[in-house]
């Protein structure tokens, strides 16, 4: 059951509840009162030998800051040179999401995740989270 917006911002497939999109215009959708959830369905085979690199790894790296700070600090963790496509990805995602939310700090938690990370999903009290 589909729920069109009067004036959608973007071509975004609409239903109850939740927009889904292939372009991360899809994320400003959040700001509807009938939205709760977004998905933005981007394209990651390009990433996908980074990924496999840090899985190998076991990743776990957390920051808070400014979108400046975070990607200082997270260069430092992840060498540009090994992780170029990651860190740019990471980059775009932190600018996409202050264009968003209006925020000028950010907390980033880049881990390998080998539990049911739901449980922490569900309990955390931010108004806007960005998995």
């Amino acid at each position: 059951m589909t729920q069109p917006y009067p004036t959608p911002p973007t071509p975004a497939q609409s239903v109850i509840n939740w927009s889904i999109d292939t372009t991360p215009a899809v994320l400003k959708n959040i700001h509807h009162q009938e939205v709760n959830i977004v998905i933005y369905q981007r394209e990651l085979n390009a990433l996908a030998s980074e990924i496999d690199g840090l899985l190998a790894q076991d990743v776990s790296f957390s920051a808070d800051g400014t979108v400046g700070e975070i990607l200082k600090e997270i260069s430092t963790v992840l060498p540009p040179d090994k992780y170029p496509l990651i860190l740019q990805d990471i980059k775009e995602l932190l600018h996409g999401f202050k264009e968003v939310t209006h925020s000028k700090e950010f907390r980033l938690l880049l881990k390998t995740v080998k539990t049911n990370m739901c449980r922490r999903f569900h309990t955390d009290i931010n108004d806007v989270s960005l998995l």
